[in-house]
């Protein structure tokens, strides 16, 4: 066989297997009735409520919490024990306490200090953090990463999705 026969084979071929995946000829859905029982769809096996949060370990054990610290400009995750159960403001107070003393990396600095967090209360998956004015009087681009400390730790933490913050219990931002 010559060269251009073998063309208009290999063409040919070509457009019957193209032809085979084309669109079907109903452009209409066609419906499907499926019994729900039959799979258990309609079967309830819990019961409404909350979704429970994970358990805490109970008091004196010890706890392993992700903190986040600022190097060079950078946050940085480190983990840090302590003993459990670990509340949310807990995690806060560890934000404020000297980093470099307990991770061994003396370059960590935090922008939070004792005091700066007065409350965290968890609603709906969202940490309620009400702040002390004194945090919001430092400069503007200390303030973002003292915040950023708060919301990457605390959201590190079971239930907690988000952040929001307060000052004298009135919206920031």
């Amino acid at each position: 066989m010559n060269r251009p026969a073998l063309h208009r084979i290999a063409a040919a071929l070509l457009l019957v297997a193209l032809g085979a995946c084309g669109a079907p000829d109903e452009l209409e859905a066609t419906p499907i009735t499926i019994d729900a029982d039959a799979f258990g769809l309609n079967v309830v096996t819990t019961r409404p409520g909350p979704i429970p949060l994970p358990s805490e370990p109970p008091s004196g054990e010890l706890e392993e919490i992700a903190l986040y610290f600022t190097v060079d400009g950078r946050l940085v995750p480190t983990t840090r024990v302590v003993n459990g159960p670990v509340a949310l403001t807990d995690v806060a107070g560890e934000l404020a306490d000297e980093p470099g003393r307990v991770e061994g990396a003396p370059r960590l600095r935090t922008l939070l200090a004792a005091g700066d967090v007065i409350s965290v209360q968890l609603r709906g998956g969202v940490a309620q953090v009400d702040l002390a004015q004194r945090l919001l009087d430092i400069a503007p681009t200390d303030q973002r990463v003292a915040i950023a400390q708060l919301v990457l730790s605390l959201t590190t933490r079971p239930g907690v999705g988000q952040v929001s913050f307060t000052s004298d219990r009135r919206p920031i931002g």
